[in-house]
């Protein structure tokens, strides 16, 4: 990245006093956030700042939920080193504090449990906050899980936006490694505003230098749009689960095109990456199981 494309700049920090704030909030075991900040130049008048928090990945059951899925529960906390609920808490108590709105780009649930809902509900419904959905969120595409999610989120899950400080922050599911003819029209619709746009994903978007990256952890990219001549190396049921279909083609092609999207927030990938997407080079910023981060919009 030469530097003409450093449109934004990041700082990292581990913040000091997050376990008396976690403590004063009920969690259970402590966490210290890598908390990083990153700016992203839009031509505003006057800054502002989201909190960009992914892949939260609850984990609660309770008696009711069956024995397996307890246990499911319990295993997977201790899979993710039993932080993710505590960093979801402390994202609501910052952004409360600091009077922001946060950026959820997905697995908000790492599994469906009445539990897990009542939370993902209590999140949703009394938090600003904007969310798209990930995979797991809807169990990978089963209908039964849409529909309770869809239940439980207060505006469509596929496509939603809402204009905050002159910017539209827009929400699309690609939870699915796919964007549908449909949500590029909606997309397609907002563009047409000649406003900033600031896009969430759950699947970040295909960059070669990310594609790189993130084959060093399997044998898929976990990415979107990535070109054919690399998904057709994936095992057969990645491939046929991560390939681009048309629609999907065409809104890659779309979103890389257009000087008014100037950011991509995503998730999904389980580490921290920065790039940047297109002929405009738009910033896609993929958070981690681990961090939070302070966006800046100028």
């Amino acid at each position: 990245m030469n530097t003409k494309q450093k449109v934004y700049s990041t700082l990292s920090y581990t913040l000091i006093g997050c376990v008396l704030l976690l403590a004063l909030s009920g969690c259970t075991h402590t966490f210290e956030p890598n908390v990083l900040y990153s700016t992203v130049t839009v031509g505003l008048e006057e800054s502002f700042t989201v909190l960009h928090v992914t892949d939260t990945h609850l984990t609660f059951t309770s008696i009711s939920d069956s024995k397996e899925l307890q246990e499911q529960g319990k295993k997977r906390s201790k899979r993710f080193g039993y932080v993710q609920e505590n960093k979801l808490t402390y994202a609501v108590n910052m952004a409360r504090i600091r009077k922001m709105m946060i950026c959820h780009t997905g697995d908000l649930t790492d599994f469906l449990s009445d539990s897990n809902l009542a939370k993902a509900r209590d999140f949703l419904n009394h938090t600003d906050c904007i969310f798209t959905p990930g995979n797991h969120d809807v169990a990978d595409g089963d209908s039964e899980a849409r529909a309770r999610l869809q239940a439980t989120v207060p505006y469509s899950i596929d496509f939603y936006y809402t204009e905050y400080r002159g910017v539209y922050f827009v929400a699309l599911n690609n939870s699915d490694h796919r964007i549908t003819a449909e949500q590029l029209l909606q997309l397609q619709d907002v563009v047409r505003e000649e406003k900033p746009v600031v896009l969430l994903l759950h699947v970040p978007l295909y960059t070669p230098d990310l594609y790189e990256r993130s084959m060093q952890d399997g044998d898929s990219a976990y990415l979107m749009a990535v070109p054919e001549e690399y998904t057709a190396k994936y095992p057969a049921d990645r491939y046929e689960s991560q390939k681009a279909d048309k629609s999907t083609q065409d809104a890659y092609d779309y979103i890389v095109s257009q000087s008014y999207i100037k950011c991509i927030l995503a998730g999904h990938l389980h580490f921290e990456y920065e790039t940047t997407v297109g002929d405009y080079h738009i910033p896609q910023i993929v958070g981690s199981l681990d961090t939070v981060r302070y966006v800046t919009f100028r």
